[in-house]
């Protein structure tokens, strides 16, 4: 269910709110809970539009029909896989629930600051200064981190593009050619490989660089730069580790180019 959510709170907060999809994925988000057991005609009727609307809505969006959509409701992963046991069930006391949170995320800052190289972190700061394409590749939680990236590094009128839809995602490494530079956010070192993403890229022979807090990621060595993290990638902790990162990557950026600097 966690990526029909992902999916459609793109939609939320990439339209206008007059818009038809945007009124579509506003009403199934509201009513995320409900939708397995409803008919496409219900479905319909519930967003004040056509069951051929709704089912164009869907395609449209990233999934191949109804039916597909139905299917994406029943996987999930949800909020406890990011907040394991270990944090929510430790008695009545708020504190020690908060702190089992905070010190493996310290431990986790920690390790990323002892095992980030700098020198890889400063050559992903110049391929990317060097290239005039530049996508980054994630999940929707790793995107909205970089969008803090891109928005920082517009300031030296620098572009880079984080879309944070993933179905959308190959369909863009499927359009990118070998001038381009791809970097891929992939704490385990595999999920862009397996969704099909760095397939597409290698057959366009694109530049690739990964971001990872996997030692061993599958394919390093067609990888132009693999930059190790350190951190750990269970729970949130990645995604923490990844804007640790990205605020010493937008730091490195402005000691090297601030006499580009726009703003």
């Amino acid at each position: 269910m966690d990526g029909v959510l992902h999916t459609l709170l793109h939609i939320v907060n990439t339209t206008d709110a007059d818009d038809t999809y945007h009124r579509i994925a506003v009403i199934l988000v509201r009513n995320i809970v409900a939708l397995h057991e409803m008919s496409i005609t219900r479905m319909a009727k519930l967003c004040y539009v056509s069951p051929a609307t709704l089912s164009r809505f869907f395609r449209d969006v990233g999934f191949k029909n109804f039916g597909s959509f139905k299917e994406s409701l029943d996987r999930h992963y949800g909020f406890e896989i990011d907040y394991t046991r270990e944090y929510r069930d430790l008695g009545s006391s708020t504190a020690s629930k908060l702190e089992a949170l905070r010190s493996p995320t310290l431990s986790s800052l920690a390790d990323v600051s002892d095992t980030l190289d700098q020198r890889a972190l400063e050559r992903l700061a110049k391929l990317i200064h060097d290239h005039d394409e530049v996508v980054f590749f994630g999940h929707t939680v790793y995107q909205y981190v970089i969008l803090y990236l891109q928005q920082r590094l517009s300031l030296f009128g620098k572009l880079i593009l984080a879309d944070t839809d993933v179905v959308r995602q190959v369909d863009e490494a499927r359009e990118l050619r070998e001038e381009a530079l791809a970097v891929i956010c992939s704490p385990r070192g595999q999920s862009m490989v397996n969704n099909g993403v760095v397939g597409e890229l290698y057959k366009n022979r694109v530049r690739t660089a990964l971001i990872t807090q996997n030692p061993n990621p599958p394919f390093a060595e067609r990888y132009s730069l693999v930059l190790s993290m350190g951190g750990t990638p269970d729970n949130n902790l990645s995604m923490i580790a990844l804007m640790f990162l990205v605020d010493q990557l937008v730091m490195l950026y402005y000691i090297r180019y601030h006499g580009e600097l726009i703003v």
